[in-house]
């Protein structure tokens, strides 16, 4: 069950519930665990999500049902617990070369994500300033690099977002290592 995010299991009946990971799921916000079960219920077997933005949890609701002689009996609530800060590490080791980057996700105005140190107060002044595809973002005296776009079949926005002292920092280092290169090739071309 960890792969891909999944932090913990959790199914809840009348008379028993099953945890795959008691820290994670005591952990998680009791008001928001009773807010997905309720959400659960009220979609009455439809996928409820459910955000613990304290914990950077997602949590996939649902009522579980079980078919017998055309009776749909209750068997309880199953709730996943998704480990946002896990899979958006995950998806962009690959390809950030930054250690500085930051995300935010929202659905529609809803804010589902930010990286560890973004406040939701933050995340909306760059979800106001990035209107394009590409934006320059001025904030608390720091300048940014942000990147805007959607995801494909959630219709979710995400903003990722790199401050220019990384970029310059990466540029310099990238001068300096083709001076070398070009010093060293004219030292060999004298010899």
């Amino acid at each position: 069950y960890k792969a891909d995010g999944v932090s913990a299991i959790a199914l809840y009946n009348l008379h028993f519930y099953n945890i795959t990971n008691f820290t994670v799921v005591n952990n998680a916000d009791e008001e928001v665990r009773k807010d997905a079960v309720n959400q659960a219920r009220l979609k009455d077997g439809a996928v409820a999500w459910v955000t613990d933005y304290s914990h950077n949890l997602y949590i996939l609701a649902r009522r579980i049902r079980k078919a017998n002689n055309l009776e749909l009996s209750h068997l309880g609530d199953l709730l996943i617990f998704v480990d946002l800060d896990r899979i958006v590490t995950d998806a962009n080791k690959a390809v950030t070369t930054y250690d500085d980057c930051g995300y935010i996700l929202f659905d529609q105005d809803r804010l589902i994500y930010t990286s560890k140190g973004i406040d939701p107060g933050t995340a909306m002044v760059f979800k106001e300033n990035t209107g394009e595809a590409y934006n320059i973002i001025r904030h608390e005296g720091r300048t940014y690099f942000a990147v805007r776009n959607t995801i494909p079949h959630y219709n979710w926005t995400y903003i990722n977002f790199i401050p220019f002292d990384e970029i310059a920092r990466s540029t310099t280092m990238t001068y300096y290592l083709i001076l070398a290169m070009l010093v060293a090739a004219l030292m060999m071309a004298m010899t």
